[in-house]
């Protein structure tokens, strides 16, 4: 494993492995944009007031019904780096595809358009990527909540370090998803060539969990990864995201994102006991929704429900297998242990409780 040193200079050469001014490969940045008016200066600016100039940003209108689109139009009528193309709406999934048909660069990007780019996020991104043999770049996120009079602001970040072939990356795994620092698209630097030969796509049917998807089959072709210790990436908390949209089937859609996880691991002949654990979260995410306001179920049905999630048999035999570790893991495998539906109702309305009076950091499952 080699530490990587990822430092600023203005007399970089191809020798140190860093980008110099005169050599400056083309970097491609997909943006969806759907009815953000209110935050799409602050998320196009951060592009264009990178340190790194050679860029194209590449926005795709998802069919906004605000001012967004037409902003757009001019930020490409004064930058001849942006190209606006408008679309139906289709969804995140589907604008994404639609960006990646039109991507020139040699390295592929995402932002959000409600996010923003630390100034010198492109620069260093090529930088960690621009050894031939690393296939794949991420950085550290910086988290920004807006709350009453007041600004949190929390890095995410890892050790900077290069994951030099499948056993160091498989390895790394669990750490990453931990952190949150795999699941997302935008703190990643891509290798373009990569995803056109690989033919690798967002999945527009799917309705959640598509960017660990495209990871996964992203990094199911790797060798090499290197990680920045840096929060380059600017991710905007929406606390309304805290009552997120009530989905009624969310348990079988999460659970196909862990058998795919699953898949990958068999493949690779690894076994990792992490894996047990996200049944065991996503089945408290799903008991939480029962207290959300669009939820139709009676309290007998919400029990009922508790019931049949507990009888599926991932839950059975990872509730058999599991071996928690930490305190958290022991608690919730202790309280689905009650075989209770009750208590687990319970228990699952006071975590979401709390949760949303922000008195503990939940860290929602995000496959």
């Amino acid at each position: 494993m080699i530490n990587i040193d990822l430092q600023h200079s203005n007399n970089i050469n191809s020798d140190s492995g860093l980008v110099s001014e005169n050599d400056m490969p083309l970097v491609s940045i997909i943006m969806p944009v759907y009815n953000c008016e209110n935050f799409l200066d602050e998320s196009i600016n951060s592009v264009l007031n990178q340190t790194y100039s050679n860029f194209e940003l590449i926005i795709i209108n998802d069919g906004s019904k605000d001012n967004s689109g037409s902003m757009c139009d001019v930020y490409s009528l004064k930058d001849k780096r942006i190209k606006t193309i408008h679309q139906n709406n289709g969804g995140p999934s589907s604008a994404r595809n639609k960006g990646l048909d039109y991507v020139n660069g040699i390295y592929t990007m995402f932002i959000d358009s409600d996010d923003s780019y630390d100034t010198e996020m492109i620069y260093k991104m090529v930088n960690a990527i621009s050894n031939e043999k690393v296939d794949i770049a991420i950085c550290g996120i910086k988290t920004i909540q807006h709350e009453k009079n007041k600004t949190i602001e929390n890095n995410i970040i890892m050790p900077s370090e290069s994951l030099d072939g499948k056993k160091e990356i498989l390895a790394r795994l669990e750490t990453l998803f931990k952190n949150r620092l795999f699941n997302g698209i935008y703190n990643k630097i891509y290798k373009t060539n990569f995803i056109k030969t690989k033919k690798i796509r967002f999945n527009e049917t799917s309705e959640m969990g598509e960017d660990f998807l495209f990871n996964l089959n992203y990094i199911e072709y790797c060798s090499c990864i290197n990680i920045i210790s840096e929060a380059l990436y600017n991710y905007k908390v929406d606390n309304s995201n805290l009552t997120k949209k009530y989905r009624e089937n969310e348990f079988e859609h999460r659970k196909t994102n862990i058998e795919r996880l699953n898949i990958f691991y068999r493949q690779n002949n690894y076994k990792d006991k992490s894996v047990d654990f996200l049944y065991i979260k996503l089945a408290f995410a799903c008991f939480m929704q029962l207290s959300h306001k669009d939820n139709q179920r009676t309290y007998k049905e919400n029990l009922s429900y508790i019931t049949t999630i507990l009888a599926k048999k991932e839950m059975i035999k990872c509730l058999n297998e599991i071996i928690p570790r930490g305190y958290t893991e022991k608690f919730l495998v202790a309280v689905l242990n009650t075989k209770s539906p009750k208590v687990i109702y319970w228990t699952s309305i006071v975590i979401n409780f709390i949760r949303t009076k922000q008195l503990i950091k939940w860290k929602r499952i995000s496959l």
